[in-house]
């Protein structure tokens, strides 16, 4: 039994790390592209482990980072981490950590939507300093947050449901 759980740890890995790959290719242009991303970030944290979480966010950077197109725009290479995007990249595993924590806390849906909220802390602090960094002072905050911030209260809402059903589908294929 434990081997199998192994085996469907890994998969869960396997699977998510290919769906942020695939969210990330379905954006809204703007200079820093709106994804789906953290739809997947947020359900992900909330249907896995911590090890897990922090799993796929890894193998997903470091896929990347070896050159196969799993960034936005079918983009890959450390170019892409070093770029403008390279904050929210960043960002991601520490909101992994976070997010996991926090939801292993709690099984309320609203509290959930919550910590999905809170889980963007890490992710636009990394942002807004690595913007700082590459571009300067001036309006990191307006180019990293403002746009982003409605689109990601809508992903963190339906995020909640939708790891609920995962969630519900996943403990099937344990039994």
């Amino acid at each position: 039994m434990r081997y199998k759980r192994r085996i469907l740890s890994l998969c869960r890995v396997g699977i998510f790390a290919a769906l942020l790959a695939i969210a990330s290719w379905i954006s809204i242009p703007f200079p820093i592209p709106v994804t789906l991303q953290l739809l997947i970030l947020f359900t992900m944290t909330q249907i896995m482990k911590l090890s897990e979480s922090v799993s796929v966010t890894l193998v997903y950077l470091g896929l990347g980072a070896v050159g196969i197109p799993v960034f936005t725009g079918f983009q890959s290479g450390f170019g892409v981490i070093l770029g403008p995007t390279g904050g929210f990249l960043l960002g991601f595993i520490p909101s992994a950590v976070l997010l996991s924590i926090c939801f292993s806390k709690t099984q309320r849906n609203t509290i959930r939507f919550m910590i999905s909220l809170l889980g963007l802390v890490p992710i636009y602090c990394f942002a807004v300093v690595w913007y700082t960094f590459i571009y300067g002072g001036k309006g990191a905050f307006t180019a990293c947050v403002l746009p982003f911030l409605p689109f990601d209260i809508i992903k963190a809402a339906i995020s909640v449901p939708l790891s609920v059903r995962l969630k519900k589908s996943f403990k099937s294929f344990v039994k």
